[in-house]
């Protein structure tokens, strides 16, 4: 298995939604050369949930639009977890373990439900690239394809994606004596 994102901690927090509010949040990260046929398992997320209650989150990854610079078509869809009160590391798995390619930019997503006024959950994050990061306000729904408008954060958030590769790749080396 490999991984790609961000697996650090930090003590910055960013909220996924709140009061009345809801957004999505994608960072982007490039995949890296990781053999042949590599699939999505899962999304892991350092979370913190500062309501009473454990609330509804789940992720998803999509496609890198260059001319836009943003999010563009839905790749995979995760399964909807109960996100415990605390900070944790949360581990979203994907429901279909889509397909990837190495090499390639990808913005892994999160959504949360509504939640009480002041209320809610946040990704932890630190100061990252130009616009790595964006988000959107919408509805706690089916992720949309495509991506909708946003608004971009200088943002790394505390997001990482696992794979497995099915087929490595073999070097064949010609030996001459």
């Amino acid at each position: 298995m490999g991984v790609f994102g961000y697996q650090g901690e930090h003590n910055s927090w960013e909220m996924l939604a709140y009061g009345a509010g809801n957004s999505m949040t994608a960072c982007k990260f490039t995949m890296p050369d990781s053999g042949i046929g590599p699939r999505a398992v899962s999304l892991t997320a350092y979370l913190l949930n500062y309501d009473t209650v454990a609330r509804k989150v789940f992720g998803a990854i999509y496609t890198h639009n260059a001319g836009t610079n943003k999010p563009d078509r839905l790749v995979g869809v995760t399964e909807e977890i109960q996100v415990p009160v605390g900070k944790n590391w949360t581990t979203f798995n994907f429901v279909v373990q889509p397909g990837l390619c190495p090499n390639t930019i990808y913005w892994l997503v999160l959504q949360a439900e509504d939640c009480n006024e002041y209320d809610g959950v946040s990704i932890c994050y630190h100061t990252g690239a130009s616009e790595q990061e964006v988000y959107t306000a919408r509805e706690y729904a089916a992720f949309p394809d495509p991506w909708v408008h946003g608004a971009y954060e200088n943002f790394e958030c505390c997001i990482y994606c696992t794979y497995v590769v099915p087929f490595m790749k073999v070097i064949h080396k010609r030996v001459t004596g």
